[in-house]
């Protein structure tokens, strides 16, 4: 006699219980922007420096021309500082609304990649979801995802330009190229005529990566587009650079026209390096995609002739971009960032193909949070026993212990997590970035914490006095202490001089110690390596009489 089998109903999830690629990018996203705005400080000397013009543009009204200190400050274009108002606008001056606008840029270029990632490879459409979070994954990217730079922000602008770009090549029109020519326009307002360079040089490469594709339109014309939207990006650029130099004076005038793309591009004032320094760099930029063996087995396979368009599109964007940068003498890390996506999108494309991954090709990815755990373990107490950065007793041990974990588990659970998912490597960079910003909270609010010295500041500035800084100032405190009063600047020796001329004036110096006899300190913090003062005259006791 058969037995009956009862049938139990089978439950199936609809799809919206189950998360989506980008859903868990999305999280990912916030789980880190939301880390980095509760545990780390506005750092000095740059997010400092642009908060800190963004405010005194605000107070003073003027949303023209950027001030620093009283003064006309031309390093940069004003569009990052806008987005700032705008937000401060809508909710009122705070410290997390400038430290989310560039967040969000880095949110909406992981959604330009992907889309990017469907106009090179449309019969690929796997790729838009896969490229994102492979991007989401350098180093480089997810930790400027929570700085104040500009770099996002420009990002935004080539990836924009680009999809114009590729829009112009297939479909024709005028309105591509406007699109192009608003990108680069914008591009120029938020950092300069350096955000040209890559869209141009993709757009000038076009015979060699559009090779064997259906063009719109005749080889004069593409030129014509081009041309026009250069123009129109420089006639952007000119209506706010014009009036600005017109109203900052010759000087400011001169430098945001002329000499600040000069010197930064043949001979830069700051950040000079050596032509191969960016090679150095690159495995740390973008890892732990650049320690992937399966990766470097699906790049392997690469040959010149058999390149797709989506390839041959990706590196006349990542190459010669790379050759540029490396040519200008002026080098930051975050300067790569462009150059980002068009790597994420070659190393997706290779690893789309399912190339074989093994246990053993996590030793070199593990390898660099594994240290960064044990240091964070074992740093504070070994501090005074040998020779370590004085900051070292304020590691956080926990975290380096829930890291050696972290990579024990991504070890054990390789066959779940790594085999058929391209972008798992991920889950490194994810867990190593919020294991830094746990691990090291405390090093960066004992060294890097201004807040205290701009708010004591603030407190002289509301009774009068006047305040001076020793040393060059990068406006570390205008933003920090809400001061709305320039602060004047000396050189080294001459602070007790001044004092002697404003005996109710207050003097900030970063020092190792306070020269004996030479006033008195009212206030000071762990500041870097060093100790940040304030002091001044010691004052004559009120007559009891």
């Amino acid at each position: 006699m058969d037995r009956v089998v009862e049938a139990r109903p089978v439950t199936v999830r609809p799809s919206w219980v189950r998360p989506s690629l980008t859903m868990v990018l999305v999280a990912a996203w916030v789980l880190l922007v939301g880390v980095a705005l509760a545990l780390r400080p506005i750092l000095p000397v740059d997010e400092t420096r642009y908060v800190s013009v963004a405010w005194e543009m605000w107070t003073r009204g003027d949303f023209l021309v950027p001030h620093l200190n009283g003064l006309p400050y031309s390093e940069k274009p004003p569009l990052l500082f806008w987005l700032m108002h705008a937000g401060w606008w809508l909710f009122g001056v705070n410290d997390w609304w400038p430290r989310l606008v560039p967040a969000l840029f880095a949110l909406a270029n992981l959604f330009f990649v992907g889309v990017l990632a469907r106009r090179v490879w449309p019969d690929r459409p796997e790729l838009g979801r896969i490229v994102p979070a492979v991007l989401f994954g350098f180093f480089l990217w997810s930790l400027f995802t929570t700085l104040i730079m500009f770099d996002m922000l420009v990002t935004c602008c080539v990836l924009v330009a680009l999809l114009g770009i590729l829009a112009a090549h297939r479909s024709g029109g005028v309105l591509p190229w406007v699109v192009t020519g608003v990108a680069l326009g914008l591009g120029v307002l938020a950092k300069g005529p350096v955000a040209l360079l890559v869209p141009l040089l993709v757009a000038v490469l076009e015979p060699w990566w559009g090779r064997g594709l259906p063009r719109a339109g005749s080889r004069a014309g593409w030129w014509l587009g081009l041309a026009g939207a250069v123009a129109a990006a420089v006639a952007l650029g000119l209506a706010w650079a014009l009036p600005a130099a017109a109203a900052g004076g010759e000087a400011y005038g001169r430098a945001i026209l002329l000499t600040q793309t000069e010197e930064r591009i043949v001979h830069a004032f700051a950040h000079q390096r050596p032509w191969w320094w960016y090679l150095q760099l690159l495995p740390l930029l973008t890892f732990p995609y650049s320690l992937w063996p399966p990766l470097w087995r699906a790049l392997g396979a690469l040959r010149p002739g058999r390149l797709d368009p989506g390839e041959r599109f990706c590196l006349a964007w990542l190459l010669p971009g790379l050759a540029v940068f490396s040519a200008i003498s002026g080098k930051q890390p975050h300067y790569l960032l462009p150059l980002c996506p068009a790597f994420a999108l070659l190393a997706a494309r290779r690893l789309e193909e399912g190339p074989e991954v093994r246990r053993t090709d996590l030793i070199l990815p593990l390898a660099v949070p594994a240290l960064v755990g044990l240091a964070l373990l074992v740093g504070p107490s070994l501090a005074g026993r040998i020779p370590l950065p004085t900051w070292a007793p304020e590691l956080a041990p926990g975290i380096g212990a829930l890291l050696l974990l972290a990579a024990a588990a991504v070890l054990a659970g390789f066959r779940r997590m790594f085999p058929g998912r391209p972008a798992a490597p991920t889950l490194i960079t994810l867990a190593f970035v919020l294991a830094l910003h746990a691990g090291f909270a405390e090093v960066a609010r004992r060294a890097y914490d201004l807040g205290p010295t701009a708010h004591f500041l603030a407190l002289a500035e509301k009774e009068g006095r006047p305040v001076a800084v020793v040393g060059g100032y990068h406006g570390q405190f205008h933003f920090l202490g809400r001061l709305t009063q320039p602060f004047v600047l000396l050189e080294g020796g001459a602070a007790h001089a001044w004092l002697l001329g404003h005996p109710r004036g207050r003097v900030v110096e970063d020092l190792r110690y306070v020269p004996p006899g030479a006033g008195r300190v009212l206030f000071s913090q762990p500041y870097r390596d060093d100790t940040l003062v304030v002091w001044g005259l010691v004052e004559p006791a009120p007559d009891p009489g």
